[in-house]
Order: C-alpha cells, then sequence, then structure tokens
C-alpha cells in the first residue's frame, strides 16, 4: 500500500511537471511571437550619439522628406550653425526657405487634425451603436432575472403550502422545489448566452480602420498625403510599414484575428457587394479599442513635425 501510494505521488508530480512544462512553452511562444508588436512606437529610434555631434534627429529627417523640404532644412541648420540667429537680418532666400517649411509642417498637423477628427466620429458611430446593443440586451437580463425570481416564489409559496396540509406526500412537494430549481439555473444559463444574440447589420460608411487593414486600399489624394505617407512608409528598423506594424499590433495587442478576412471586412465595415455583415457587443467593443489604439499612433507623426519645427527654429 505505501508503495501504491508513493508510485501515485510520483505520477502526480510528473503530471503537474509537464502541464507546467507545456503552459509555459505555450506562453513563452505567445511572448516571441508578440513580442514585437505589443508596444510600438510609429517613430524610429533616437541616435543620441549623431544628435550630440550636430545631427538631426531621426524622426525630423523623416518628416523632412516626407514634406518634401530636406534641402531647406538643411539650409536653413546650416545658416544656425553660421551662427544666425535672428530671423529679420537673414536673407530673401533663407526668409522664403523658412516660410515654405513652416508652411509644409503647418498642412501636415492641419491634415492630422483632419484624420483625428475622422476617427473620433467613427468612435462616436461605435459608441452609439454599442449603446443601443447594450440596452436590449440588458433589457432581455432583466426580463429573465424578474421572470426568475417570480418562478422562484411562486413555486416556493406552493411548496410550503403544501406542507401544512399532512395528506400531500413528501416526494410531491421536492419535485416541485426540483423544478423551480432547475428552471432557476436554466435562466441563470440563458443570461450567459444573451451577449452573443444581439446584433445589427453593419450600414455605416467604412470608417477609418478600413484604411489599415485593407492592404490595396489608398487614398484618392495618395501622392500628395503627409499622414497616409508616415503611415505607408517602412518604419525603420522593422522592414515593414506603419500600417502592417499597426496590423500585427493589433494583433497582439488586441486579439484580433488578422487571418480572418470577414472579420476584418466587419471592423473596417466594408463589406462586399451583395455581403450582409452584422456587428455584435464583442466586435463592436474590440473596433473602438483599436480606433483608440489608432488615434495615438497617428498623432505621433505630431512628436515628428514638432522636432521638425524646433530644428529651423531660431533662438
Amino acid at each position: 500500500m505505501n508503495y501504491y501510494h508513493q508510485f501515485s505521488r510520483w505520477r502526480q508530480r510528473a503530471v503537474a511537471l509537464v502541464l507546467l512544462s507545456a503552459l509555459t512553452n505555450t506562453a513563452g511562444a505567445r511572448a516571441e511571437e508578440g513580442k514585437n508588436f505589443r508596444d510600438i512606437r510609429m517613430t524610429p529610434p533616437r541616435d543620441v550619439q549623431a544628435e550630440l555631434h550636430g545631427a538631426l534627429r531621426i524622426e525630423a529627417q523623416e518628416a523632412a522628406e516626407i514634406l518634401k523640404i530636406t534641402p531647406l532644412v538643411e539650409q536653413i541648420r546650416a545658416a544656425k550653425e553660421r551662427g544666425v540667429t535672428d530671423p529679420d537680418t537673414m536673407g530673401r532666400p533663407l526668409q522664403q526657405a523658412r516660410l515654405l517649411c513652416l508652411w509644409k509642417i503647418w498642412q501636415a498637423q492641419q491634415e492630422i487634425r483632419r484624420g483625428i477628427g475622422m476617427i473620433d466620429f467613427d468612435l462616436s458611430e461605435s459608441n452609439t451603436n454599442l449603446d443601443s446593443l447594450t440596452i436590449k440586451r440588458q433589457q432581455v437580463i432583466n426580463m429573465i432575472t424578474t421572470l426568475n425570481f417570480m418562478q422562484g416564489g411562486t413555486l416556493g409559496t406552493i411548496k410550503q403550502s403544501m406542507g401544512l396540509q399532512h395528506d400531500i406526500p413528501q416526494p410531491t412537494r421536492q419535485e416541485i422545489a426540483m423544478t423551480s430549481f432547475g428552471t432557476g439555473t436554466a435562466m441563470a444559463l440563458t443570461t450567459l448566452l444573451i451577449p452573443g444574440f444581439f446584433c445589427r447589420k453593419i450600414d455605416e460608411p467604412r470608417n477609418t480602420l478600413s484604411h489599415i487593414l485593407d492592404p490595396s486600399y489608398a487614398p484618392p489624394d495618395a501622392a500628395n498625403s503627409f499622414l497616409w505617407q508616415f503611415l505607408d512608409t517602412q518604419l525603420p528598423g522593422t522592414g515593414l510599414t506603419r500600417r502592417q506594424v499597426l496590423v500585427n499590433h493589433w494583433r497582439d495587442f488586441a486579439g484580433l484575428n488578422i487571418a480572418d478576412p470577414v472579420g476584418l471586412r466587419k471592423m473596417g465595415a466594408t463589406p462586399e457587394s451583395e455581403e450582409r455583415l452584422s456587428e455584435n457587443i464583442r466586435t463592436l467593443q474590440l473596433r473602438m479599442t483599436i480606433l483608440h489604439d489608432l488615434k495615438t499612433h497617428v498623432e505621433e507623426f505630431d512628436g515628428c513635425l514638432y522636432e521638425l519645427h524646433h530644428a529651423i527654429t531660431f533662438q
């Protein structure tokens, strides 16, 4: 008997070790898969040593390339290195170069504000749709809860009243109690399944997520859009465009299934011809999470423009 108990303990330990190893390997694989995209930045890392030697910050360099003002920026920086500090004393060509740079920076900032406004509009639409589905769900849950209390109270009263009559057998009373308990359990389980039942047809226009999730999408003004060029260019050090980095980030950060084309079309509200797509509460919540995240990463372009503006400012 002692040998049997000892063998059982060793077997339990072995099973526990196998399960622990499996869980550790799974967690490690997930961490390895998502470690590059769970926390991301849309700007490249700084080269502090190069900056100490007078080089322009990398994000400012990239912003200048996107705005197509790199020669003008270098011209202004060269004038600053020569000791020009007063805009009133610089020559006319330098003033025109600085004015053109400021104009391009302002133009890009206005484009960012427009993009943020579009995202805020999509968030407002998703909030409205989510509220309508949540209210319907809560009304049904409240009705089921009320009916559950009513049936429990009614059957409980009947069961207890039978106890006052000595000619009613005990099994009959217990059957009523079991019916009440079983009905209550079934109705409680129903409330767990209700959230998946409430959905609505996707009838709103495509939202800003479709610009990122659809690899074939390009705005009509793609060649002249500074924000689009920022999102559609490769992020230094990754080999991927910022749009691709964002999609991988949402896969690891928000649990977006990027291998599901129907789910991606639901996120972007882009049904194909004759396709009837619907969205539920979970879809709307995931869309809002991703929209909020997209908003923060779009605003990172503002930081690049700030560094560029700082580089051409005379002090």
